[in-house]
């Protein structure tokens, strides 16, 4: 990578919004052996428009639960820490997608693609993987494309060349943004979950997801 293309990825990863404080302090509950269950409901609690999101979500049918959830703390009792720590920054992340791009970069079929990417690792772990977390692996699969978000907003015209070529080639993408842009999205996610303090394995579960 030349010093040039460097500087301006990490200006463009710069750019991008920092986590809510609220989910800076739930990965930082993360890293804490000592956090409790208790803690992880304080900090959401904190929080009022993610607190009703992790709330739509968990009432919805996705989870079927015998009765509606009131609370983060019954939330948290009936999924686990996990569950909601993991929802809860899922949410943070979607809430960073941007409205609009000039790239011509469909946000909601990468949303798509995203959610059913981390569904479909959730589930690869928890039948097949003994020492993963299902919910990591569900985050991580949520996120892996999340360098695309940054080329959409901040480098609009070559992410959308890499675009164009890959539709009318049926190449694949991140081998197009490797010949136009000099690196693919995975590079440039990594430097973001970075950026977000995220768990060093998830930050590799990115990197190298090809």
């Amino acid at each position: 990578m030349s010093p040039e293309l460097s500087q301006k990825l990490a200006a463009a990863v710069d750019a991008m919004p920092a986590f809510p404080k609220s989910m800076q302090r739930i990965l930082e509950l993360t890293r804490d052996v000592n956090s409790t269950p208790k803690d992880l409901v304080e900090v959401i609690d904190k929080d009022p428009v993610v607190t009703v999101k992790v709330l739509k979500v968990v009432n919805s049918a996705y989870y079927s639960l015998p009765k509606q959830i009131t609370s983060i703390g019954h939330a948290v009792v009936y999924l686990g820490f996990n569950t909601i720590k993991n929802l809860a920054l899922s949410i943070a992340a979607i809430g960073m997608l941007p409205k609009s791009n000039d790239s011509g970069f469909d946000v909601q079929q990468y949303l798509l693609h995203s959610l059913a990417t981390a569904a479909v690792a959730k589930q690869i772990a928890a039948k097949f993987a003994d020492d993963a977390d299902p919910m990591d692996c569900f985050i991580a699969g949520l996120l892996h494309d999340f360098g695309k978000v940054v080329f959409a907003q901040f480098m609009p015209h070559e992410f959308g060349r890499a675009l164009t070529i890959s539709k009318e080639h049926g190449a694949s993408l991140h081998e197009m943004l490797q010949q136009t842009i000099g690196v693919d999205h995975a590079v440039v996610g990594a430097m973001l979950a970075e950026k977000w303090r995220f768990a060093p394995h998830l930050v590799e579960a990115i990197r190298y997801q090809h």
